[in-house]
């Protein structure tokens, strides 16, 4: 059994580390992920390696191809313009639904996720060219917060499917565009939001989701 276990915490610390590279931008889009190069970086076996790969694959942050192995996803324009636009009409009808549906219980959510947004660091003192952990798991947070009083488990479903691509363009995006301070955007999505206005709300969402889409196309990051 504590075999067992081990094997598990070394697929998740292994899973947890590569993510962290790829978010942040230290494995670069489309490169090639050599379980055997890995395993040997991260000190691990190549098993756990291929596991945790695998996983990864299933978050969309990596593919697996036949005969050429795993590599880190490689965004194209247009798979990041038919994503933003994707996420922009369900986050767009989520947040109307919720500022519709949504109770006393929602819009506190809605508060707190935003004070913990504004409240944590967007970067950390040796990591300037990437965002925190703690930010990124403060900006998921908010996101999700203020379209959680929808009231539809599967339009939120949906939304979720977009996460791990979301969380990556958002990533790409800050290292590559470090003054944007989105802090503004944010406070701007909350009020429109917390004033039960979903029109405003989503718009300021489609321009939010759209100027880091567009950053990411102008850094050079997005293929062709």
């Amino acid at each position: 059994m504590a075999r067992t276990e081990d094997g598990g915490n070394r697929i998740g610390s292994t899973y947890e580390a590569l993510r962290q590279e790829i978010m942040g931008g230290r494995l670069a889009p489309g490169a090639r992920l050599k379980p055997g190069e890995v395993a040997e970086r991260l000190g691990v076996s190549i098993p756990v390696v291929r596991e945790a790969l695998t996983r990864l694959v299933g978050d969309r942050l990596v593919v697996s191809r036949a005969h050429q192995g795993f590599s880190v996803v490689a965004l194209t324009s247009e798979h990041l313009t038919q994503h933003t636009e994707a996420r922009i009409r369900i986050d767009g009808l989520a947040v109307r639904l919720a500022t519709e549906r949504g109770d006393l219980e929602w819009e506190s959510s809605v508060v707190a996720a935003l004070h913990r947004l504004l409240s944590t660091p967007q970067r950390t003192a040796n990591e300037q060219d990437s965002v925190s952990d703690a930010w990124a798991a403060a900006h998921f947070s908010f996101h999700h917060a203020i379209v959680s009083g929808c009231g539809n488990d599967v339009l939120l479903d949906i939304r979720d499917q977009l996460a791990s691509t979301a969380d990556l363009i958002v990533h790409w995006a800050a290292a590559k565009r470090p003054q944007r301070d989105a802090v503004d955007e944010h406070n701007a999505i909350a009020d429109a939001v917390i004033a039960r206005d979903g029109e405003r709300a989503a718009s300021l969402l489609e321009s939010h989701y759209q100027t880091t889409a567009d950053s990411l196309i102008v850094s050079g990051l997005v293929g062709p």
